[in-house]
């Protein structure tokens, strides 16, 4: 009972401060935010998004009728039904809304069954519920509620709609009960259980079903009233919002009490189709004629309206709405039937935007002493504001015959404190106690720029000169600047006296001219561009033009550039600059305005989503007031704003990998690359290339991506808003790919996305390689030494058994052929022993030969004590007889030392030559022989007797001397001769 005092006590409240505060819908006002628009054209499968859901990874997935999309801000993914695919979705139709367990892993429903979206494979599982007979299920599963694994689900439509739970764990379901509506909602007791169901999208109004123990059904807003509920939000059990086809009601589900809104500002809002609760005061309300409206729960009004505006092509699109989504980071999604999803971040709006202004053209603005601030706005307007009263004087300013004059340009005051305003050609004056600018007289030309100094004085530039403004008693007047000289005739588009009376001329859109106070001119700067403003500090004076930023010191003319390439600003037409107090210069530009700290030199651009009056502003639309607030006009409207309060309110970027290739090629669907940490790779699977998004759904256009492959970059890599990256031929090794991002705001994240890669060593680069060579090389080598000893030793072998036949067989048959013709000379006729002799004799040769041919070939004379044995035994053969000595020496050559065959016979033959020689033409008496090393691994032989060599007065014919020399070229050496002291032969052999 007293529980429903309570009830009855809230409604009455609620009713009185209804009607209390109904007149306060005369102040509602409409809502502005920037918004994106997403379409089929942007990629998505179809243009119905019923259901949409941002998940723990920052992706949004919208439903459709043909097929599951997911969004990152950047580009749609569509996953769709694949014939003969098991792991795709069961039909195309997404009937419900996306659930997320502990795994991170979606539970949702087509209209053919249940599907869970296994984030780690990028697949799709199936399941349908089955009947009493166990064939599942076909048509109308929609899910509604999931909680402690159990997945609350309806199949069926009207009569032949049931409820069930289903378990995500075990994959079993439970029958509930009967349940009827396309739309379901659960109620719990206040101990957090379910215990009633709510069905909406009946034939007509609401369905409340008792799920446990008798099962009690509640029909309200039923047949009779033919009332269809679209869409049901639950804030508590007394306190739900219907959206209906006769607007939007309030509903007391107790107390059976309810409230219809279904006017806003006098006007019937039609059907809702959708509410969505925003925070505790706000509610969003979709409806058919007056788009999206605001409600004001605690004072249940509407209050304000967000509106489609066909010319402003980043309002509002949709009309009508027929769903809002919206997540705890402040971002709402609107989609409707057949137009696809436009979404917008309530918190991003950072500049006051007032709305009085919207969409007019601002001129001017101005400040006066006694802070009064001066807009010009539109086509003849001009607002006034004044210790926070804002004054319209629209139109009320005229020329001297009573004609609307044009848009003012500039407002001045001079020494006294009047204000006045500038158009063209005419002179305004401010009336402040009719609050409007009177005509006051004609300018001297039409006019080009207005200055005022820091003394109060006006210079005026026209097309017929250069002009200072004066007011002497109670009467203005221009007269011309002659103090400047040849300069007042000139046609300057900007102009400026600083402090110290030095004046500065933009002319011919190119330059700027600098005079003293005299009129002298001190400087020319070339090539800057259209001067727009100007702003000094201290010793220097800033100069915004078209192409840059100059910073001209005003001591010495000196000029600095500040732009893309030198201060990091990038390069574009700049209409005001003004500073803050933290260091940063505020630009208004033609894409919007950007912030740029000094300091740093860095800058942000803000854009429409953060709350901008358009991307374009104007040249004297801005102005910074005495209590540092900052005001610029543009195309579109007006901004207000205080640079200390302008922070970033939207939650940072969060980074995420959305493709990777493989040498140009997809990577396996066995790799997924948004849940991927960590990738091994063969090495020739070296040519990687990434796509990844910093995810802000506030400004998705405006966020900022750097990366880095750690092992390969030595810095940051800025990518700008497009998340690309690609690598070419990576060496093995390990590698880590990370990325940041900066959101709309340019605020980079401290958190860091990491890919680790492992990139395997090739087969022939590997130790088991090296080893399996190693052995492999070791093992050819060891065989062919092998194959060559063995041959060596055959050779060798056959080299004895070669020289031992000759030596016995031949050397035998020469002997005996020798000592048979001695014997039968003995016994010979006197005439036949010549013959004998020779024979023998030749005999005798041919074995000597055959023993130096035997010797040679014979293995076990390689060494060179073999042949200093074979020299020596010649020499002593040849010399002793004629009684000559001989010495045979050697120097610092091994005696066992092998030597080819070849060489030591050649050698051998050259001294047997030269020893004979000496033996038969020396008339010396002393032969040396000398073996000693030459070079690394040479040998130089010397034979020299110490006979006296006799000049011969012709040629011989003898073959010795050119038998040596070609001996010694055969074995790669060189022949010397010396008769200078007795007869020298030298064989020089490497």
């Amino acid at each position: 009972m007293q529980g429903k005092c309570k009830r009855k006590y809230a409604l009455s409240l609620r009713l009185t401060i209804y009607f209390i505060v109904s007149p306060l819908l005369f102040f509602a006002q409409v809502q502005s935010y920037s918004f994106h628009h997403l379409n089929t054209d942007d990629g998505l499968s179809q243009a119905s998004n019923n259901f949409i859901y941002k998940d723990s990874r920052g992706f949004l997935w919208l439903s459709s009728t043909d097929g599951l999309n997911r969004f990152d801000g950047q580009s749609v993914k569509v996953y769709k039904f694949i014939y003969g695919n098991s792991n795709s979705l069961l039909g195309n139709n997404i009937s419900s809304n996306f659930y997320e367990d502990q795994h991170s892993n979606l539970w949702f429903t087509t209209n053919e069954g249940i599907h869970c979206y296994i984030r780690k494979q990028d697949r799709f599982q199936r399941f349908q519920i089955k009947d009493k007979e166990d064939s599942p299920i076909q048509g109308s599963y929609h899910a509604f509620h999931f909680e402690q694994n159990v997945l609350w689900v309806s199949v069926g439509l009207g009569n032949n709609g049931k409820l069930y739970q289903f378990n995500t764990s075990t994959f079993t379901s439970n029958f509930i009960r009967n349940i009827d509506g396309q739309r379901n909602y659960v109620l719990k007791d206040e101990n957090g259980e379910i215990v009633q169901v709510v069905s909406a999208m009946l034939k007509n109004g609401i369905e409340v079903q008792t799920i446990w123990g008798g099962k009690e059904r509640e029909r309200f807003f039923n047949e009779e009233q033919k009332n269809l509920v679209n869409h049901i939000t639950i804030e508590a059990e007394n306190d739900w919002y219907l959206s209906t086809s006769k607007g939007m009601i309030w509903f007391d589900y107790p107390s059976n009490n309810s409230i219809v809104f279904n006017t806003y500002q006098e006007e019937p809002i039609g059907e809702v189709y959708h509410t969505n609760s925003i925070n505790d005061s706000i509610l969003l309300v979709a409806t058919k004629r007056q788009s999206v409206l605001l409600f004001d729960k605690r004072h249940q009004l509407f209050v304000g309206q967000i509106p489609v505006q066909p010319s402003n092509k980043s309002s509002l699109s949709l009309a009508p709405v027929n769903t809002i989504y919206s997540d705890s980071l402040g971002n709402v999604w609107f989609s409707s039937k057949a137009s696809g999803i436009d979404f917008t971040n309530l918190n991003k709006a950072k500049f006051d935007l007032p709305k009085a202004f919207l969409g007019e053209r601002v001129t001017a603005l101005f400040e006066s002493n006694q802070r009064e601030v001066f807009c010009s706005y539109g086509n003849n307007k001009v607002a006034s504001f004044s210790k926070g009263i804002t004054q319209f004087a629209d139109g009320k300013h005229h020329g001297p015959d009573g004609e609307e004059v044009q848009p003012i340009l500039f407002f001045f005051e001079d020494q006294r404190d009047t204000v006045w305003a500038i158009t063209s050609n005419y002179l305004l004056k401010w009336n402040r106690e009719k609050q409007f600018f009177e005509y006051y007289g004609a300018l001297p030309s039409d006019v080009l720029y207005a200055c005022s100094t820091s003394d109060r004085k006006l210079l005026l530039s026209t097309f017929d000169g250069i002009f200072e403004f004066k007011v002497e008693e109670e009467a203005a007047s221009f007269s011309p600047m002659r103090q400047i000289g040849i300069y007042q005739r000139e046609l300057a588009t900007a102009i400026y006296e600083d402090k110290r009376k030095q004046k500065y001329l933009a002319l011919d859109l190119s330059k700027v001219v600098i005079l003293d106070d005299t009129g002298k001119k001190v400087a020319q700067i070339e090539e800057i561009g259209e001067v727009n403003s100007f702003y000094e500090e201290e010793h220097f004076l800033w100069v915004v033009t078209t192409k840059s930023i100059l910073k001209i010191n005003i001591d010495d003319y000196t000029v600095e550039t500040l732009n893309e390439q030198n201060g990091g600003l990038p390069n574009e037409t700049y209409y005001c600059i003004i500073p803050d107090e933290q260091n940063n210069f505020w630009l208004s530009s033609n894409k919007g305005i950007v912030r740029y700290n000094r300091n740093t030199k860095t800058y942000h651009r803000y854009t429409l989503a953060d709350g901008l009056q358009g991307n374009e502003y104007n040249t004297n639309a801005f102005l910074k007031t005495q209590d540092g607030e900052i005001w610029m006009g543009g195309t579109n409207g007006l901004n207000r704003f205080y640079p200390e309060k302008i922070k970033s309110e939207i939650p940072l970027a969060k980074v995420q990998f959305t493709r990777l290739q493989i040498n140009d090629e997809p990577a396996p669907d066995s790799i997924n690359i948004t849940m991927t940490e960590e990738l091994t790779l063969a090495y020739n699977d070296n040519t990687l290339s990434f796509d990844f998004v910093g995810i802000d759904y506030s400004d998705p256009e405006n966020v900022q991506l750097k990366y880095q492959m750690l092992g390969n970059d030595e810095d940051w890599i800025d990518a700008g808003n497009d998340g690309f990256a690609r690598y070419s031929n990576l060496p093995f090794g390990n590698y880590t790919f990370q990325v940041k991002a900066a959101n709309s705001d340019g605020v980079w994240s401290e958190e860091i996305k990491q890919l680790n890669i492992h990139i395997r060593r090739p087969w022939y680069r590997t130790w088991w390689f090296y080893l399996a060579s190693i052995l492999s090389i070791s093992g050819l080598i060891y065989g062919i030494f092998m194959y060559r000893l063995r041959q060596a030793l055959k050779i060798e072998r056959m080299r004895v058994k070669i020289s031992s036949d000759l030596h016995d067989d031949v050397g035998g048959l020469l002997s005996g052929l020798a000592m048979q013709s001695e014997l039968l000379e003995m016994t010979a006729a006197e005439e036949r022993k010549p013959k004998l002799q020779r024979i023998s004799e030749l005999s005798r040769n041919a074995m000597s030969r055959m023993r130096d041919t035997v010797w040679a070939i014979d293995a076990r004379k390689d060494k060179l004590e073999n042949l200093l044995d074979r020299i020596r035994e010649h020499a002593a053969e040849t010399l002793t007889p004629n009684d000559m000595r001989f010495d045979l020496q050697v120097e610092e050559l091994a005696l066992n030392k092998n030597m080819p065959t070849n060489i030591r016979q050649n050698l051998y033959l050259i001294c047997k030559e030269a020893i004979t020689n000496a033996a038969k033409h020396s008339n010396g008496d002393r032969v040396k022989i000398q073996f000693k090393k030459h070079g690394r691994n040479g040998i130089e032989l010397t034979i020299h007797d110490n006979g006296k060599v006799l000049q011969k007065e012709h040629k011989t014919t003898g073959l010795g001397m050119s038998n040596m020399a070609m001996r010694a070229e055969e074995i790669g050496g060189r022949l010397e001769l010396n008769t200078n002291n007795g007869f020298l032969i030298k064989v020089l052999c490497l």
